[in-house]
This record gives C-alpha cells, structure tokens and sequence, in this order.
C-alpha cells in the first residue's frame, strides 16, 4: 500500500512539473532591440542570440535526428550548420519558432 502512494505521488508530481514546465514563458527579447547574430550550439542544444557583439538571450532547442553533418535536403533530419540569412518566420509552421533559412554564404 505505501509502494503504491509513493508511486502515485511520484507520478504526480512528474505530470505536474511537466504541466509548469511546458507553460513556463520563455524569455522574451525587448522590443528595443534588433538581433544581427544568431549561433547555434548543436551539442548543447542552445541558440544564443546576439545583438551589437552582445549575448542578449539564450535558448534550449531542439535539433534534428541526425544532426552531423550539413543539411543535404529537406526531410534529412539534419540541423543546418553554417553562416545563413534568416528570411522567414512563419507561425503556422508545424514547429514551434519556425525560422526561413535563405542564401548560404
């Protein structure tokens, strides 16, 4: 009986910071200012976006399946990696934060 209380507790308390945690507001860059740089660190899974040389906020991400190695093609599970022009947002995507990636230069 007590095996079963700790079991129902911890499965509560999991589901209930999970509820937080999904809900938690992510940190929002100030109107005021203009991102000019965006890194991604794949092996930690964070964007750091930059603003004049200064780290102005950084992010979780989550990358593709199989993230070495450059994207090939669309469907690849691969995150791109390189310098690229960011030229779309769309907020219908399918995933949270969809950015457009132009012209590789």
């Amino acid at each position: 009986m007590i095996l079963k209380k700790i079991i129902v507790s911890v499965s509560f308390s999991t589901v209930l910071l999970l509820v937080i945690y999904y809900f938690y507001p992510i940190q929002k860059i100030p109107t005021n200012i203009t991102i000019d740089k965006i890194v991604v660190l794949k092996s930690k899974h964070e964007l750091l976006a930059y603003s004049k040389g200064q780290l102005i906020v950084s992010y979780k991400i989550a990358i593709g399946k199989n993230p070495t190695g450059d994207k090939v093609y669309e469907g690849d599970k691969r995150t791109p990696e390189g310098h690229y022009i960011i030229n779309d947002k769309n907020p219908d995507s399918g995933y949270h934060k969809n950015l457009g990636l132009g012209v590789r230069f």
